[in-house]
């Protein structure tokens, strides 16, 4: 009887003491963002183009404004495909191409 007793209260203080003793979960909220979040300019849609002259590829958009990205992804390399792309213009270096502005897309998708 005495140990069927003790075997009670030590499961009872197994289960109590794994309950209580836990820590109410803690709220983790994610950390601001660096820089706000822009909104992208939906005029900036345009068709990608293959210049044999120089072998490069550039974007000309919608309003006829010709582009140079600096690193154009693999899957994008298609001549006449739309797409729907924002960029930060870079400042002119040596070799830059006279095509086009000279960019670094910071966003790109097919539209």
């Amino acid at each position: 009887m005495k140990r069927k007793h003790v075997v009670y209260i030590l499961i009872f203080s197994f289960l109590i003491g794994t309950g209580c003793c836990s820590k109410p979960p803690v709220k983790v909220e994610a950390p601001a963002l660096q820089t706000p979040v822009k909104n992208y300019d939906k005029s900036n849609y345009g068709s990608v183009v293959y210049m044999k002259q120089g072998g490069f590829f550039g974007i000309i958009n919608d309003k006829g404004e010709k582009f140079v990205p600096e690193k154009l992804p693999d899957m994008f390399r298609f001549d006449g495909l739309r797409v729907f792309f924002d960029y930060q213009i870079l400042t002119g270096g040596p070799g830059s191409p006279k095509w086009g502005t000279p960019v670094q897309l910071t966003f790109i998708e097919i539209e």
